[in-house]
């Protein structure tokens, strides 16, 4: 019985280590933003185990062009739809683009880790994938902004779990 109860105090430590819920925790809703599609309400996001980075407001899944599917394939985006006069809770991810999974049998122990734990956010596929996801400084109370123009940058991330104290 001791043996069970170390080897799952481990596990749901390791567990609670890797998983979001470790890293991020919701402080607090953040303040209606507005933008040409509507208003929109995210989230204020701290570390549990990073104090030293500040709070962050989140907003996930805000679309910012109509999906160019069916007949419009290859054509370029619309302007993304409103949702009218209802604030959009910007609290979980749009679906990601169509794409095929490796072939994990080929990848090294810690890729193959690191894919299976990216995996779930992996899992809902759509060509209506054009979604942005918001990080903004959060100044110790959430203020109103206006979004007029969103530009997309792409950057090499560390490997997930570098915020992680043991």
């Amino acid at each position: 019985m001791t043996y069970i109860t170390a080897a799952l105090t481990i596990v749901v430590t390791l567990a609670w280590c890797r998983g979001d819920y470790a890293t991020t925790y919701v402080k607090e809703n953040t303040s209606v933003v507005t933008l040409k599609q509507g208003r929109v309400k995210g989230v204020v996001v701290a570390f549990r185990t990073n104090h030293k980075l500040p709070p962050v407001e989140q907003y996930k899944g805000i679309p910012y062009a109509e999906p160019p599917v069916g007949e419009f394939r290859f054509m370029p985006p619309g302007s993304a739809p409103g949702w009218g006069s209802s604030i959009k809770y910007a609290n979980t991810f749009g679906p990601v683009c169509p794409q095929r999974f490796p072939d994990t049998r080929k990848m090294t122990p810690e890729r193959r880790a690191e894919f299976f734990r990216h995996q779930q956010y992996l899992r809902h596929q759509s060509e209506d994938c054009l979604y942005l996801n918001i990080y903004a400084p959060y100044r110790g109370k959430a203020t109103p902004a206006v979004i007029s123009e969103a530009r997309i940058y792409t950057r090499k991330f560390p490997p997930a779990g570098i915020f992680c104290d043991f």
